[in-house]
């Protein structure tokens, strides 16, 4: 399971948004990375990139630039349904470039503390059409 001693302070969790704890990871994986996403104040509702990106990301060593829909592990199904049907994403990963939906849970046997543990829902695409590729497995 992905810990961050960080996002907590003396054993109790401090609140921070599924954005919050991927922008931490990528960082410590070694991403350049930024939030694309912006909150529209005449509708009061936030907008995506292209519909369905929270998070831009790059790295020296990969190819592309990685486009991330951050999420609780919960709303994660529905993150990648919309996503699939999004026509945006197609033209985003026949450019070169890579998409997946992290989902956020506390996480942990019964009786002990719980920690954060991502699932990662990983995106390609196969005769023109946009697939999911790997399900994930928690981190």
């Amino acid at each position: 399971a992905y810990r961050d001693r960080s996002l907590s302070t003396y054993g109790s969790s401090v609140l921070t948004s599924p954005t919050a704890r991927s922008l931490d990871l990528l960082r410590k994986e070694g991403y350049l990375c930024q939030v694309v996403e912006r909150f529209n104040q005449f509708s009061m509702k936030r907008i995506d990139l292209f519909s369905v990106i929270d998070i831009c990301a790059i790295r020296a060593d990969v190819n592309g630039v990685c486009g991330i829909q951050a999420t609780s592990t919960s709303n994660l199904p529905a993150r990648v349904k919309k996503s699939l049907a999004e026509p945006a994403l197609l033209v985003w990963l026949q450019a070169g470039n890579h998409f997946s939906c992290w989902g956020w849970a506390k996480r942990g046997k019964k009786d002990e503390r719980k920690t954060w543990t991502l699932k990662q829902v990983k995106f390609c695409v196969e005769n023109n059409v946009v697939k999911v590729v790997d399900t994930g497995v928690d981190k």
